[in-house]
């Protein structure tokens, strides 16, 4: 294999996750999927070339895909102090590539001290001259709401700081990078208050229809799940902030009353793959399990591989997503409208409702935003589980997912997704950080 071949100027270095081969990689994290099912289709498509810069696991071999236009190196590790050192080291290794994409969460596993070293990360590589493209995952303008998720004390003067130091994340995030790509449009209003319309561009992720076929008894019988059963799927990560405890306690509670024997939910996934090193975190996915335990309506499966997720879906009678905040797009909605399953969120969400083709669909489907949302209070939620039991709203909520799906179809997404990040043309500024590096370095030849 001849990587030199990608050190081209039309060659595009991603800075991202890969998934793993091996069906029980439980490091298939949300962004190394979104690279995947991104880079692939345009690779394949448009014959665009690719470097994926990943993170090591255990096969480190360089890999080929995409007949052979994209190359993926599994070169570093998250949590390693030589985490940016070994990046840019790639990086003037393929001197010729001129664009970089970097993905937002490629070094969370590192903490806060990673996200501290980010901004100078990236003002290294504008400083080589290359013109960056930064995939903003998650948008966050105030921590207070999340603070449990991260361990942070809210009443602290570090929490303070460290609140208040977001907006000059920002700034300067505003300043290395050339354009900024969010996910939503709900994101991209919360980026508006730090930078100009220009640099941020919104594509919502396409939808492509699962193409496995299971009956919904047959996905019932594989997991054991009887056919008079109601199932709720929440599907992710165990964490604080998708509220997996609270909607173990809600059915916790309703399950001990007569009305509500019939529910069952099933909590498809397993720990936070970025959390699970950390004390404080283990403490509460303990708590969940020990919960779980207790009550034969309630079960957490752990990780659950690619081919699987399908099953889960098909078992299911609607997904529930009682997120305490949205700091990003939801990666498990894609997943719901793929699988085409209904699905109701908390009022925490709320704002994802804002995008136009949620709004339409919301008209088609003769709903509301209160059809499809419940507040985190006991009787919001029982009322909420109640009123998705009828058929009838039932019927309206798959017909809500329908329409979102049809708006967001792969074949109508990827070209306008390829136009916005590949056929546009970022004017490459001669700024005087590029100059002064290159000057340095024919300085050091001579």
């Amino acid at each position: 294999m001849n990587i030199h071949s990608f050190n081209h100027p039309d060659t595009v270095l991603v800075i991202s996750g890969w998934p793993e081969s091996s069906k029980h990689a439980q490091n298939n994290y949300g962004i190394a999927w979104y690279t995947k099912e991104t880079v692939e289709p345009i690779a394949e498509k448009y014959g665009q070339k690719f470097v994926v810069l990943a993170e090591t696991n255990h096969d480190n071999r360089p890999k080929v895909a995409a007949h052979g236009k994209i190359l993926v190196l599994r070169v570093f590790d998250q949590k390693h102090p030589s985490l940016f050192p070994r990046i840019l080291s790639w990086l003037f290794a393929f001197n010729k590539i001129n664009r970089v994409f970097v993905h937002s969460e490629f070094c969370t596993n590192g903490g806060i001290k990673n996200f501290m070293l980010l901004i100078p990360f990236l003002a290294l590589i504008k400083l080589s001259g290359k013109q960056i493209t930064y995939f903003s995952h998650n948008v966050i303008t105030d921590l207070t709401d999340i603070a449990p998720h991260l361990n942070l004390d809210k009443q602290t003067v570090g929490f303070m700081i460290l609140n208040w130091g977001i907006k000059f994340y920002y700034y300067f995030l505003r300043i290395f990078a050339d354009r900024i790509v969010v996910m939503d449009d709900e994101m991209k209003r919360r980026l508006l208050q730090y930078m100009p319309e220009k640099k941020i561009v919104s594509v919502p992720f396409w939808i492509k229809p699962v193409t496995k076929k299971i009956s919904k008894d047959k996905a019932r019988k594989q997991l054991r799940i009887a056919k008079n059963k109601f199932m709720l799927l929440y599907f992710g990560f165990i964490t604080w902030y998708k509220g997996a405890d609270w909607i173990i306690s809600q059915v916790n509670a309703l399950t001990a009353k007569k009305k509500y024997k019939n529910i069952e939910l099933v909590l498809a996934g397993g720990e936070a793959w970025s959390m699970k090193d950390k004390a404080y975190y283990q403490r509460y996915y303990q708590a969940q399990l020990a919960k779980t335990n207790r009550n034969p309506h309630i079960k957490i499966t752990g990780f659950v591989p690619d081919e699987d997720i399908a099953t889960y879906f098909a078992a299911s009678d609607i997904a529930v997503f009682p997120y305490r905040g949205l700091i990003g797009s939801s990666g498990a909605i894609t997943h719901a409208l793929a699988n085409n399953k209904p699905f109701v969120i908390s009022q925490k969400m709320k704002s994802a409702l804002q995008n136009p083709d949620y709004q339409t669909a919301l008209l088609q489907a003769g709903l509301t935003e209160k059809d499809v949302t419940f507040a985190h209070t006991d009787a919001s939620f029982a009322e909420t589980i109640t009123r998705i039991q009828k058929k009838s709203m039932l019927s309206k909520l798959s017909r809500y997912a329908q329409h979102i799906r049809n708006k967001r179809t792969f074949e109508t997404q990827l070209p306008i997704y390829y136009q916005a990040l590949f056929c546009d043309t970022i004017k490459k500024k001669a700024n005087v950080f590029a100059r002064s590096f290159h000057a340095t370095r024919q300085l050091a030849q001579t």
